[in-house]
């Protein structure tokens, strides 16, 4: 499955759009830099001479083929300044208006961007930004974006503004859809489509080539000391003794770098904390894989993988499209919304006991991906770049 092929600039372009990316850029998560290749890679094959402006928080990875028209936009200095909210806020609507005025059109996404209480501030800060580029003439466009549930007043009403303030905004799962849907004054503007990783170009491997690992994937903002979750992963952790006892080893993928961002623990930590509950013995069938969105970090980590137990939603993605098996642990709507999508077994992980997981396994294990599935989530995601253009 390449990653973002370089594209050769067409020369009968006289001048050069310009981008505005904005999302979870440079937070050392694989998810979000999988999602940013996705966006560069189809919106250059739009624009092939684009120059790219791209929120970073910190580190961002620029992938070679595009690192010459990479400017980062950097708000987070502001943010860690040690000032009143007034004032920081009248520095962060200076920058606003500086940086929309750079470019021709702002890009939302993808990945989860709305949210509700208590993260109300970030989808705040999206729409002062969004407004500002309005204000400024630019068209605002969201791809492959998804909402957590949102349950407040506050909420839902900061969500009909943004709503408003959308060009056109991408949904990538029905969930999502249906909540803009809900609270949207223009129906026409909203679209459902598919998560952006699914715009890559892709080639599902040979079925034949699973072997016998079992990769699993763990979320580290779920294993803070206040969440209550020794107990799920001690199930966890006897199911994997139990499949190492089969005879299979157990890859733990990070997909989550530490110390990318304040308060970034990152996954090494708690699957760290899945294999030290395990036997001595045991603890010896895994290993630790960090992936990275390129090509072959990504074969490393799916290669002679049998079956894809997974928090991590991406983790499931890539499984999918590489027809591996997958068990969804549910923290959060779009683990549920992907295993409905795959007929994957799905369970809720605060809940889950070791009988549960085993026949989880079971089930994903006598399943298959429907690789005509996938290929419709390809065109679906395409339609993320569609009907739009910054010129």
């Amino acid at each position: 499955m390449p990653i973002c092929p370089d594209s050769t600039p067409t020369e009968t372009m006289p001048h050069p759009s310009r981008y505005f990316l904005y999302g979870y850029f440079g937070i050392g998560n694989f998810g979000d830099d999988l999602l940013l290749y996705s966006a560069l890679h189809n919106i250059n094959l739009l624009s092939p001479r684009a120059a790219f402006f791209i929120r970073s928080h910190g580190h961002l990875n620029k992938p070679d083929a595009f690192s010459s028209r990479i400017t980062e936009a950097d708000f987070e200095t502001i943010h860690a300044k040690n000032l009143p909210r007034p004032a920081k806020l009248l520095l962060l609507l200076g920058e606003y208006w500086r940086w929309a005025g750079k470019v021709d059109a702002v890009v939302v996404g993808g990945g989860t961007l709305i949210h509700d209480r208590p993260y109300l501030n970030a989808t705040a800060l999206l729409l002062i930004f969004l407004v500002t580029a309005r204000l400024r003439g630019c068209p605002v466009i969201g791809i492959g974006l998804g909402t957590k549930t949102i349950e407040s007043g506050a909420g839902r009403f900061l969500l009909r503004l943004l709503l408003k303030v959308f060009t056109q905004i991408n949904l990538r799962d029905r969930k999502s859809y249906e909540t803009c849907l809900a609270l949207s004054s223009d129906n026409s503007r909203v679209r459902l489509t598919s998560d952006l990783a699914f715009a890559l170009p892709w080639q599902a491997r040979s079925l034949t080539s699973a072997g016998k690992i079992v990769a699993v994937s763990l979320v580290d903002y779920m294993f803070t000391p206040s969440q209550a979750t020794d107990t799920a992963l001690a199930a966890l952790a006897r199911s994997v003794e139990s499949l190492i006892d089969k005879g299979y080893a157990i890859r733990l993928l990070v997909l989550q770098q530490p110390d990318t961002a304040p308060g970034v623990v990152g996954d090494q930590d708690c699957l760290t904390r899945l294999q030290n509950l395990l036997s001595p013995s045991a603890r010896t069938s895994c290993t630790l894989e960090t992936v990275e969105a390129s090509l072959d970090s990504i074969e490393r980590a799916y290669q002679s993988v049998a079956l894809t137990i997974g928090m991590r939603f991406h983790s499931l993605v890539l499984s999918a499209m590489q027809g591996i098996p997958f068990l969804g642990l549910a923290h959060e709507p779009k683990i549920d919304a992907l295993c409905e999508e795959f007929s994957m077994p799905c369970l809720g992980f605060n809940s889950i006991t070791t009988e549960q997981i085993n026949v989880g396994i079971q089930q994903a294990m006598s399943k298959t991906i429907d690789m005509n599935q996938i290929r419709r989530c390809h065109e679906e995601a395409l339609k993320n770049f569609e009907g739009w253009t910054a010129s």
